[in-house]
């Protein structure tokens, strides 16, 4: 799925953050990219000077798939926290867990011959 923020990209600045008069102010300056999706405006501040404002928007907008994603697998499977911490085994982890899900889900379709949910996944994952 590509995102187009062309018309949706509304702000790109060098910005220090912080106030002078409390004395808070950053000493190097950040992008702040501000980008529009679904009526509903972002603001990222980041020090990756190489990327283009839309290119930070696009990888703002992929990183929260992947955290809807985890926030998903974690909820549905009951995975409390990832084990891994290599990018091979975090591959591992999150395939041994969708391969344990969908084996429960056709044990619970051909023995029990019933509509796959959820709650029946967990309920035959806690039997076997």
């Amino acid at each position: 799925m590509r995102l187009t923020l062309t018309a949706l990209f509304f702000y790109d600045a060098k910005v220090l953050l912080g106030t002078v008069e409390n004395n808070n102010q950053t000493e190097k300056s950040v992008c702040l990219v501000g980008y529009r999706i679904n009526g509903v405006d972002y603001w990222i501040a980041t020090d990756r000077r190489d990327l283009t404002a839309e290119q930070i928007a696009q990888i703002y907008k992929l990183r929260w798939n992947i955290e809807f994603f985890f926030a998903l697998w974690k909820r549905s499977l009951r995975v409390n926290h990832l084990i891994a911490r290599s990018k091979y085994g975090l591959m591992v982890q999150i395939s041994g867990g969708l391969t344990s899900y969908l084996l429960l889900v056709i044990y619970c379709h051909k023995n029990h011959g019933e509509p796959v949910s959820i709650k029946r996944v967990r309920q035959l994952r806690i039997q076997i």
